[in-house]
């Protein structure tokens, strides 16, 4: 199965892109997804004198193979320029959105960014130093390691759909702020479940108090001040994960520039190793967040791309992070995460027990202890996160998924693969 997606992307020949689309339908149990090649709303510079225009960023890879000294390649979707760079060009990000960057070739079926760790020296004192600290000479980019879609929207993982990270069952308080009104949800479509489906919905919550003859839903990319909001107890309201996280680099005692903040320390009674915890949950529940700290002095610290810049590549420089200051020894707990999106077996939403009313118990996937590359000893904030993380395990997962959990069950119907064989030949018929 690897070298066929090898050979999918390398070959341009529609026949055999279509004879390999057809053997990855039929192949049972194991869907997938690219991930690891693409950057977005990044680009390579300096770029090589060209001129070219192309529909798409695979069209624009291809002019790269194409083209001799050519590395790396630039997409712009608004006009569809494509730039060349060479070997010695640098990963940079963009001030206009809508940019796909990558090599002239995918390391297929997975890119080693997203399975190596922040390495030592990471991150260093120049761009330059903390750009080599990696294998590929570059620091992996927000969801860089995430399926999308060819024009780069993030697409839902179809592996580890969701896993519930809070609830106000549970007690929590579920007063987010900063949450938009949805208005329109198809006649059997429920809040919960637009929230489950959209890989960019973090929180959601309904509530009758706008509409007393019905309830209204809210959704947010994470939401903010959730323990103490200006807003009335809903309903019910859930803090979510698609896919799940794992730690590159533990950064306590140190104080990363441009985070927003979540919470304050009095919102968990100035606990730290709660805030610790509750901190690390939005930022797993927000999928452009990579870096969170909790501050006993600043509470907790995510990161947020809409609101501010983190420095790429991260640097150990006054203007991009401190270290020896206050606030940074005020650090007691953060990482710097990636969200990932494990190639398996499909696990079924974490939906509420069907034909009870609203609200009701919701069921948690089992709790497992993932599998760990490396054990090594950390604070104990660490391991008691809904135990989804493995205890003294500091470059973890959370929300890795084991063989014991529930599976679907068939496969993939047979009528289902039949109508996508049609679907991809017909495609690719007018290639």
């Amino acid at each position: 199965l690897a070298q066929a997606f090898l050979l999918l992307n390398s070959c341009d020949a529609p026949m055999y892109r279509w004879a390999l689309l057809v053997g990855c339908v039929l192949y049972n149990g194991i869907v997938w997804a690219q991930t690891g090649c693409f950057n977005y709303n990044y680009l390579f510079y300096p770029t090589q004198a060209s001129n070219l225009t192309v529909g798409h960023a695979r069209e624009c890879q291809s002019k790269c193979r194409q083209s001799a000294g050519c590395e790396h390649f630039t997409y712009w979707k608004r006009n569809g320029m494509c730039l060349l760079a060479a070997e010695g060009a640098n990963l940079l990000r963009t001030s206009l959105e809508g940019s796909v960057a990558g090599p002239k070739v995918c390391k297929l079926p997975s890119d080693p960014v997203c399975e190596q760790f922040a390495p030592e020296g990471f991150p260093a004192p120049t761009a330059m130093l903390s750009r080599r600290a990696w294998s590929g000479e570059q620091q992996p980019t927000n969801l860089q390691c995430w399926p999308r879609r060819p024009d780069g929207f993030p697409e839902p993982c179809p592996y580890q759909q969701v896993t519930v990270l809070e609830d106000t069952i549970d007690k929590w308080p579920g007063r987010c702020e900063n949450m938009k009104k949805v208005t329109d949800l198809g006649p059997q479509e429920t809040c919960q479940m637009r929230c489950y489906n959209s890989a960019l919905c973090g929180v959601w919550s309904v509530e009758n108090f706008t509409n007393p003859r019905e309830l209204t839903c809210w959704q947010a990319l994470h939401g903010t001040n959730c323990y103490k909001g200006q807003v009335p107890l809903p309903m019910r309201a859930q803090r979510i994960m698609h896919g799940s996280v794992r730690m590159l680099i533990n950064t306590m005692g140190m104080l990363i520039k441009n985070l927003s903040k979540a919470f304050d320390t009095t919102d968990v009674g100035n606990n730290d190793t709660l805030g610790g915890e509750k901190c690390r949950l939005v930022c797993a529940s927000y999928l452009f967040c990579q870096y969170w700290q909790y501050s006993t002095q600043l509470g907790c610290l995510v990161e947020d791309p809409a609101a501010k810049e983190v420095a790429y590549p991260l640097v150990k420089d006054n203007w991009a992070m401190e270290t020896d200051t206050a606030e940074a020894k005020s650090v007691k707990a953060g990482q710097y995460i990636q969200h990932v999106c494990n190639v398996g077996l499909r696990v079924p939403f974490p939906t509420d027990v069907h034909g009870m009313k609203f609200p009701t118990v919701v069921t948690h996937p089992p709790s497992v202890k993932p599998t760990s590359p490396a054990t090594v000893t950390v604070p104990n904030f660490h391991r008691s996160i809904h135990d989804r993380d493995a205890a003294g395990s500091e470059k973890g997962t959370l929300g890795s998924q084991s063989p014991s959990q529930p599976e679907v069950s068939g496969g993939t119907p047979i009528w289902l693969k039949v109508l996508t064989i049609l679907v991809v030949a017909l495609c690719l018929a007018g290639v």
